[in-house]
């Protein structure tokens, strides 16, 4: 048997009539449970070998090796699921099952929308298009219905303090993490402000070059006080942007001058093997040639960093210090040592910040 693995009678398998390999062959108690899981999750369309895909297979069970293989309330529910998965406005009797379909606004229109009131042909049962029989018959039950589930929906989001996919509306909870949430329908979206973010500007909703960005972690009780959260965070990224876009400088800076240095040295160097071209009739020139690019590569890190790092340094205290300062203007407000820390800790951020985009954006 292809679903149970065990050794059985050649008489107790089934091979669909698609399928017609030997190799594809289940007993028929197997076979049945996997044709009636099927149907019962009201997969109907999907009722094929159990080894479809392999060895080129893509059979799929008759209806005549449904009713063999199926009992009378399975094939039952095939019908019905098949019913209403080739009709659409199909809706069962919640008293007797029987298959409905409603009424249209506009006889022969069906972009006119349907009547929500709905009567059984077979039972007489009055039920609701839209809910079934979750309410009493009638229009004015039917909106009652609706308002009192978007009160328990909204009762059960502040509960759970969720918030709802800008994109699909389902309600998320977050117990810890990072503010970056990414809901099952692949959108990505912010916890804080609740707007969708692109991969693109991800990094950038994030960074402490954007004054009307967002801080990536929260604690639960900075949660609780939304708007003082919100306005806080704003008013720190705006004094923090000038350092921001200096400590960009700097990395540019950096940058620039790397790429001058490894210039340099590479001219050099090039100059040097061409005055020293009796080494490369070395036999060790391939060991010397390692050692020569280590050193190239070595140097045009060394000397810019060495350059550089003085006055950063000096500009990291100073700002811690101005940090401080501004901290202790925002303690009225409600800042805490969470905001000291990011506002002290904007250069690194910056630079690793700058690193990410420039990763992205290659």
């Amino acid at each position: 048997c292809s679903i149970c693995l065990e050794n059985v009678i050649a008489s107790d398998c089934v091979v669909l009539e698609g399928c017609d390999r030997e190799a594809h062959s289940a007993c028929k108690e197997c076979l049945g449970t996997h044709l009636k899981t099927r149907v019962v999750d009201g997969r109907v369309q999907d009722l094929c070998c159990p080894c479809v895909g392999s060895d080129g297979c893509s059979a799929h069970a008759t209806e005549a090796e449904l009713e063999r293989l199926l009992d009378a309330g399975t094939m039952a529910k095939y019908w019905r699921f098949s019913s209403m998965q080739a009709d659409t406005q199909l809706r069962a009797c919640p008293r007797c099952d029987h298959l409905n379909s409603p009424q249209l606004r506009v006889p022969g229109d069906p972009s006119s929308g349907v009547i929500a009131e709905m009567e059984c042909e077979a039972c007489g049962t009055a039920y609701c298009f839209h809910h079934s029989g979750a309410h009493a018959p009638g229009r004015d039950a039917c909106a009652a219905y609706d308002r009192a589930m978007l009160l328990e929906e909204r009762r059960a989001a502040c509960q759970m303090e969720a918030q709802k996919c800008p994109r699909c509306g389902i309600l998320t909870s977050k117990a810890q993490g990072c503010n970056h949430m990414t809901c099952q329908c692949k959108c990505e979206w912010c916890w804080v402000c609740g707007r969708e973010i692109s991969k693109a500007g991800l990094q950038w909703h994030f960074s402490p070059l954007n004054p009307f960005g967002c801080a990536q972690f929260v604690d639960k009780t900075a949660q609780r006080d939304h708007n003082r959260l919100m306005m806080l965070a704003q008013c720190s990224r705006i004094l923090c942007w000038p350092c921001s876009l200096v400590s960009m400088v700097f990395c540019v800076v950096w940058l620039f001058a790397f790429f001058v240095m490894l210039l340099c040295v590479g001219i050099v160097g090039a100059a040097l093997s061409c005055c020293c071209w009796p080494l490369c009739l070395c036999q060790k020139w391939d060991e010397y040639l390692d050692r020569i690019l280590w050193v190239w590569v070595s140097i045009s890190l060394t000397l810019p960093t060495l350059v550089i790092a003085p006055p950063v340094l000096v500009f990291c205290l100073a700002w811690c210090v101005l940090a401080f300062l501004l901290w202790l203007a925002m303690l009225p407000c409600g800042a805490d040592s969470a905001v000291l820390l990011e506002m002290a800790g904007v250069p690194p951020a910056t630079f690793f910040n700058f690193l990410a985009m420039a990763e992205l954006y290659d």
